[in-house]
């Protein structure tokens, strides 16, 4: 029987590796042509620096693929990767660092590094750091509109969301970073909120249930409409 902590460490997994789509297991950097994993081939490479050798490496400790899980060891090879200045390792390790998963929970460094993979363009990470900065540092809440806006512009309906809301509750810098957006960003998403809401009941229920790849499928169903940012 699955205890409620280990439900939540399956299930942030879960949301790191489905709704974000940052995890494929069967990357072309981890395999030796159509062949099976090679985690040896993938460790050598990331011990010699590879950033993208290093990240993949976190992915496999975080899905368990071919090696143990070990969420400490991913954000050793994360951290790795994010301090060679990639974006998506910076949002990888945030992410653990934000929710305490292999390293102790420290919310201002999460977003510390969401906010470098976000200056990169990373659209994720710019949603993250938008919320994160208005809750962790008032003074920074300039910056963290601005954000949203370049997210949103990047088709974020969730950034276009908070946008709205703060807008809609007289914040001056929101108002202006939302109607600076083209009208293409402006335009409401094609699923209804309340369709995504049950299929992403329906991920939960499965995660519940102990059926985690019906669970996957259906948040990489979500990812690919664009809702999930």
């Amino acid at each position: 029987m699955m205890t409620q902590r280990h439900f939540n460490r399956v299930f942030a997994a879960a949301l790191i590796t489905s709704i974000y789509g940052l995890f494929p297991v069967n990357s072309g950097l981890a395999a030796t042509g159509d062949g099976p994993l090679n985690v040896d081939q993938l460790r050598a490479s990331a011990e010699g620096g590879s950033a993208e050798a290093q990240q993949r490496l976190g992915d496999l400790y975080i899905d368990g693929h071919g090696v143990l899980a070990n969420y400490s060891l991913a954000a050793t090879w994360y951290n790795r990767a994010a301090v060679q200045g990639d974006p998506v390792a910076q949002f990888k390790i945030g992410y653990l660092t934000g929710h305490g998963l292999g390293v102790p929970v420290n919310p201002a460094k999460a977003m510390e590094w969401y906010g470098f993979a976000a200056e990169q363009g990373h659209l994720p990470s710019q949603v993250k750091f938008g919320i994160m900065s208005r809750t962790l540092d008032p003074r920074g809440t300039a910056k963290a509109y601005r954000m949203l806006g370049r997210a949103a512009e990047s088709g974020s309906h969730r950034a276009l969301s908070l946008l709205q809301t703060a807008t809609l509750h007289g914040n001056s810098t929101a108002r202006q970073v939302f109607r600076a957006l083209p009208d293409t960003a402006k335009k409401p998403p094609q699923i209804s909120p309340s369709n995504l809401g049950d299929e992403a009941k329906k991920g939960f229920a499965a995660y519940r249930k102990q059926k985690f790849k019906a669970a996957r499928a259906i948040f990489k169903n979500l990812a690919a409409t664009n809702q999930a940012v």
